[in-house]
């Protein structure tokens, strides 16, 4: 089960997630994917620190580092449940709010599985601003562009199923909704 959590930068998602694996790891075989972690992916990182790609070669990048992940996902084929720290959407909003088209992306990604439960956690631009520190590695993306991301968001999860989480709310709150949200989906649609 490929279970996706997209939102801006410093909306919670990464806490999230190790919230939730480590609340269902005694019962499945839980894997975590997060962008920056493949060979692709530690290029990526290495360039986006000296700012030196253009949309369309972030684009490009970040579908290979998401094509390797999911490459070496299916290669061992052994985890019940994989929690995506971002995915296809995080790169159709950002790259569209540095002016590339959704189609040319989405063709990009057009070999990535459907994933099969998806969330949106939403905070504000000026949240994501206010969280941002330097104890992590962050794009810092202008107010103005962080606003327009959210809105590119808030056009495409009702399309795609993606369920709004409201960031703003505590930790431990949002991993108790979202831990019910996903048990509810077992339940409902056997999966597990």
């Amino acid at each position: 089960m490929i279970i996706i959590f997209e939102g801006l930068d410093n909306s919670g998602k990464t806490t999230l997630i190790e919230n939730l694996s480590n609340a269902l790891s005694s019962n499945y075989n839980v894997k975590v994917s997060k962008e920056f972690e493949t060979d692709t992916g530690i290029v990526l990182k290495n360039g986006l620190k000296e700012n030196k790609y253009s949309p369309q070669n972030k684009a490009l990048l970040f579908a290979a580092d998401r094509q390797e992940r999911l490459d070496e996902l299916q290669r061992t084929n052994a985890y019940d449940i994989v929690f995506f720290d971002r995915y296809i959407y995080s790169a159709i909003v950002y790259r569209q709010s540095e002016g590339l088209e959704e189609e040319w992306i989405r063709t990009l990604n057009k070999f990535n599985p459907k994933e099969d439960l998806g969330f949106y956690i939403d905070i504000t631009a000026d949240e994501s601003i206010k969280r941002n520190n330097s104890k992590k590695f962050n794009v810092h993306y202008p107010k103005e562009q962080l606003e327009e991301v959210r809105k590119n968001y808030l056009r495409i999860i009702e399309s795609e199923n993606l369920i709004r989480i409201d960031g703003m709310k505590e930790s431990e709150k949002i991993t108790n909704e979202v831990l019910n949200i996903i048990l509810n989906n077992f339940k409902e649609t056997n999966q597990l």
